[in-house]
């Protein structure tokens, strides 16, 4: 190709690119001048839907401060309720203690033994509020155990059903007696029955008084079954106590 058709070729690619531009420009304006009500109208929508759907500032604020309300307020319900429940377990045990014909001390319990967790537990009252050692312990439905300790403002106590716990105890139906232990499964055995002792599953058990700081005619427990011990010498009842051992929360010092 020679020189001069090179240069007219260039030439005519220039102005060929010039026009294409030119007549976009024009036609892309008049595009936009055409879309521009249109384009507006869409941001005023798509902003008044932004504005319902996604919550401004002020909202936010005002939900978190509602969620932090309703949170104070179910705090608040839960302790009117654990206020509740503690007063109607006060109300049965005031009951109780109005009905028994020993002077008693009021407790609550703080604390169980980490190493024997079913067995013993602390209570708030000591010597200092006359609290001493072997006073037999109540709780709303019956007899739970003894102190075996007691400090100045505290004292801890043995449940009856712990296998060190023995204490004297009668078939209240037919007067028969005999020592009652504690065993590992939460539950009592009377032993020492004689071979003709009548005594039934149902029958109640209530604390003998004989020889001991325990009183008399405290509720125990029920038994549930009754056998012959391998000696043969003796009939075994076992006891189911009357106190669910672990919901005991107030519990009554018999002075």
């Amino acid at each position: 190709m020679s020189r001069n058709n090179l240069t007219i070729s260039i030439l005519t690619a220039v102005v060929l690119i010039w026009a294409v531009n030119t007549i976009f420009s024009a036609t892309r304006d008049k595009i936009l001048n055409i879309a521009k009500p249109a384009l507006k109208t869409s941001q005023n929508i798509s902003y008044k839907i932004r504005s319902v759907v996604l919550p401004e500032s002020k909202f936010s604020r005002e939900n978190r401060l509602l969620r932090e309300q309703i949170g104070v307020l179910k705090n608040r319900l839960a302790q009117l309720d654990e206020i509740a429940s503690e007063n109607e377990r006060l109300k049965k045990l005031l009951g109780f203690k109005r009905d028994l014909s020993y002077k008693s001390i009021s407790a609550k319990v703080i604390g169980r033994d980490p190493s024997n967790w079913t067995s013993i537990i602390y209570i708030d009252k000591g010597k200092e509020d006359r609290i001493k050692k072997y006073m037999a312990v109540f709780a709303d439905k019956g007899l739970i155990g003894r102190v075996i300790e007691a400090g100045p403002s505290s004292a801890k106590v043995m449940f009856i059903t712990d296998p060190d716990s023995s204490i004297g105890v009668v078939i209240q139906r037919t007067r028969y007696d005999g020592l009652l232990y504690g065993t590992l499964t939460r539950q009592c055995q009377m032993v020492y029955l004689s071979l003709n002792a009548d005594v039934w599953p149902g029958d109640l058990v209530v604390t003998s008084g004989m020889g001991e700081t325990i009183p008399k005619g405290l509720l125990v427990g029920t038994v549930e079954d009754v056998f012959i011990d391998k000696s043969r010498l003796y009939q075994t009842a076992i006891v189911k106590p009357a106190v669910d051992f672990s919901k005991i929360e107030e519990v009554l010092c018999i002075e």
